[in-house]
């Protein structure tokens, strides 16, 4: 068997796949997520591959040194990849400061420039010497190798190296012990392939000549394969078909991917769940046959926001396009995202800003703003109104006798019995203590003054029954009927109304008293 032609193949395999991976990673360098360093890493692998290929390949000296001198095309470069790879992920925003990173450029230039210098020219400062050892055997065949011996800039590289590359396994482990998890896993893989590196850097160190295989070819690549295993493998082998899994499989929300002609073509756990189906799920189902609601579509196309309500759950459907084929839409991925809680939570705030928290009706702010709607519709202006002001004569006697909470009580059952008799265009508030309100709308004098004796007539007839007390309780009842035209604000209708109940306080209370607003001149 021929080793010597497999090495050449394994040789030329790393050179070829080094390339297909910096290609990979510069194509892909948006959804690469900072990791274009990686690329660079690989396009130095792939030049030393290449030139160690030729160097194997090649039987004179001085092609065996031209492959050589390609291979530190890349060679003084890896270590301070490596450092900006750590640093990178040490932390991501890091950018290379030009007065701290040159100073550790000096010496990567000088070894290339010397190493390339080297054998064709008189300079000899990084080989001394070099020649072919024929000696070398792989199998049973002779596998010329060169034969160098090392002069003081290789000695130099040697050591800068050893530096930089102590320095990335500092970094490595320090975010080992810094952290917890899936970085915790990268440091850890990361570091123990930096410290393959300087283990292989210091055995160069005691040898006055290098001969034989490369060893340091294969820890590069083992170092290159390693890092890209470590940052890849988490973020992009685990985690990310993990975050698509939870993103549409496992998510709570029903999701439908659809076609252009909105024919469903896929859809998670939840849309089967929540949706009942056929025995073939919805596979080419319409997606307005799920959702009974062809309005959606067109919110989808509009790319609008959709409000959809479905077995007492409020959703808001949310369209992404998927893709575009030859200018056309390819589909689209509808998510339903449950909004239930938050509507409720909503509508909770909503009540709690509009209602009075005692009577649970509405409080003096929402009425006011009920009767500033009205004001404003200009629909209304051929229309007669009236407010009417309601009064407990006496409520302090019951607080006095029976306590906050008999009134307390009084308040609420009063509110109830009132609430029940107010006609359909009424609205009915607690404007302040014991003091009521009401908007008649489409209201006149007639029907003002049968609704107020109807509440007062009710309530001087009804017993307000406690835990340990009963009690009876009269009103004061005052209305202003505004008529058609009459340009009265909010305030002018609700201080007109006090008006009227002033004076059925001021002529006995127990009574309804009914004005007629007059209407405002135009100057």
């Amino acid at each position: 068997m021929r080793y010597d032609y497999i090495f050449v193949g394994i040789t030329l395999t790393i050179a070829v796949i080094s390339l297909l991976i910096s290609l990979l990673v510069f194509m892909n360098v948006r959804k690469s997520k900072g990791i274009w360093q990686i690329g660079f890493l690989f396009v130095l692998e792939f030049i030393y591959a290449l030139g160690y290929l030729f160097e194997c390949v090649f039987s004179t000296l001085e092609l065996k040194m031209f492959a050589n001198h390609f291979q530190y095309l890349a060679l003084p470069f890896f270590a301070i990849t490596w450092l900006y790879i750590a640093k990178k992920f040490q932390n991501h925003h890091f950018v290379p400061n030009l007065k701290k990173t040159f100073p550790l450029l000096i010496i990567p230039i000088m070894v290339f420039i010397t190493a390339e210098l080297s054998f064709f020219t008189p300079v000899n400062l990084y080989y001394t010497n070099e020649s072919i050892d024929w000696s070398w055997m792989m199998g049973n065949v002779s596998f010329p190798v060169l034969y160098l011996e090392k002069g003081v800039f290789y000695y130099l590289n040697s050591i800068s190296n050893l530096f930089l590359t102590s320095f990335v396994f500092y970094v490595y482990i320090r975010i080992f012990f810094q952290t917890s998890g899936i970085r915790k896993k990268q440091s850890l893989a990361l570091g123990l392939s930096s410290l393959l590196g300087i283990v292989a850097i210091i055995f160069t160190l005691f040898s006055p000549v290098s001969t034989g295989l490369d060893t340091a070819f294969f820890i590069i690549v083992i170092t290159g394969f390693v890092t890209l295993y470590s940052i890849m493998k988490y973020e992009i082998i685990d985690l990310k078909p993990s975050a698509y899994l939870a993103s549409f499989e496992l998510s709570t929300d029903p999701i439908f991917a659809v076609d252009d002609k909105f024919d469903i073509v896929d859809w998670n756990q939840s849309a089967e769940s929540f949706f009942s189906s056929s025995e073939n799920g919805f596979y080419h189902e319409s997606i307005n046959t799920v959702f009974k609601d062809s309005e959606l579509t067109d919110a989808v196309l509009n790319d609008l926001p959709y409000s959809y309500k479905y077995k007492g759950k409020h959703f808001i459907v949310e369209a992404v396009l998927i893709g575009k084929t030859e200018g056309k839409n390819s589909g689209y991925l509808i998510k339903l995202n449950d909004m239930t809680s938050y509507m409720e939570r909503l509508e909770n705030l909503r009540y709690d800003a509009t209602h009075d928290v005692l009577t649970k009706i509405l409080n003096r702010r929402a009425f006011l703003e009920q009767l500033n709607l009205y004001l404003e519709n200009k629909t209304h202006k051929d229309l007669s109104y009236s407010i009417i002001m309601i009064d407990i004569d006496d409520f302090k006697y019951v607080n006095d006798n029976y306590g906050h909470v008999a009134g307390d009580y009084v308040l609420q059952e009063f509110s109830r019995l009132v609430s029940e008799m107010i006609p359909k265009e009424g609205v009915f508030a607690r404007f302040g203590g014991e003091e009521f309100t009401i908007l008649l709308r489409s209201g006149d004098k007639t029907s003002s003054l049968a609704l107020g004796e109807l509440i007062r007539q009710k309530i001087e007839s009804s017993l307000f029954v406690g835990d340990h007390f009963q009690t009876k309780i009269k009103i004061s009842v005052g209305a202003s009927v505004h008529t058609p035209g009459c340009e009265h604000t909010v305030s002018q209708c609700i201080q007109l109304a006090d008006e009227a109940l002033y004076q059925s306080k001021k002529n006995g209370k127990n009574q309804v008293t009914v004005t007629i607003a007059d209407t405002i001149k135009q100057n």
